[in-house]
This record gives C-alpha cells, structure tokens and sequence, in this order.
C-alpha cells in the first residue's frame, strides 16, 4: 500500500516518508488540505465554521456562535438524560455502563469498574444515504 504525505514547502503530494504528515496543511484551501496521512478526509471547527459561513452568507463569528450555542444545547440536554435528535441525520444520547470487574494488565489483580455513562451517536436515514452514495 503506498502512503501519500503532503509536503510542507511544495504543498504538494509525496510518497516521501522522511516528510512529517501529521499537523501540515495545505496554504491553499481546497480537498487536498483535508487529505490525513491514512489518506481519509477531516475537517475541524475552523474548517467547519469556514464553510458553512460561505455556504449561508453569514460571518464566521456569528456561524462560531451558533455552533457553540448548539454544542451547549447538545451537552445540557444529553447531561440530563435526554436524546437529542436531527431527524434524518444524528440522534445522540446518554447510555449507562454498569459497574464491572477488570483487570490491571501490569500485574493481572482484579480491579472493580465503577459505573458511569457514555455517549452514543446514531447516524439517519439522509447522512446514511449519503454515505452509501459514494
């Protein structure tokens, strides 16, 4: 399998190992600065935020607010015990992990586990359809 990295003084693809991947982005916007080295797409906030405010005409700060108003709402919600859902694309939620034994993989004594609570993430119908497209 051969691995493409992104240079960092040409911008451009190599198959050169010595060049370090992680952390490099492209100056010039566009699909190649999304490229990560297991060659799958990413995109964070900034990335995110840059892209909805061009796609509705809004500014940056004000898509940076509504994004974390959002986030806020998510956390509240899902703190509290309650589902939260975007018909069609996610649905995200509490679950309970019950108390458990384990062991301490250093010396193999038994450990108990308390419980706690984790968060799931469900993809919809649209963004699964989305998906199974490409």
């Amino acid at each position: 399998m051969m691995m493409l990295f992104l240079s960092p003084t040409t911008g451009k693809f190599n198959t050169d190992k010595s060049v370090r991947p992680c952390g490099i982005r492209n100056p010039n916007p566009g699909f190649e600065s999304l490229v990560q080295e297991d060659n799958t797409l990413a995109m964070n906030r900034s990335e995110l935020v840059a892209a909805v405010a061009a796609k509705t005409e809004n500014s940056q700060v004000a898509v940076n607010g509504v994004l974390d108003a959002v986030f806020e709402v998510f956390v509240d919600q899902i703190s509290q015990g309650e589902k939260v859902t975007i018909p069609g694309y996610l649905a995200v939620e509490r679950t309970d992990r019950a108390a458990r034994t384990g062991r301490n993989p250093q010396t193999g004594e038994a450990i108990q586990i308390p419980a706690g609570h984790s968060v799931k993430l469900t993809a919809g119908s649209k963004l699964k359809a989305a998906v199974a497209k490409k």
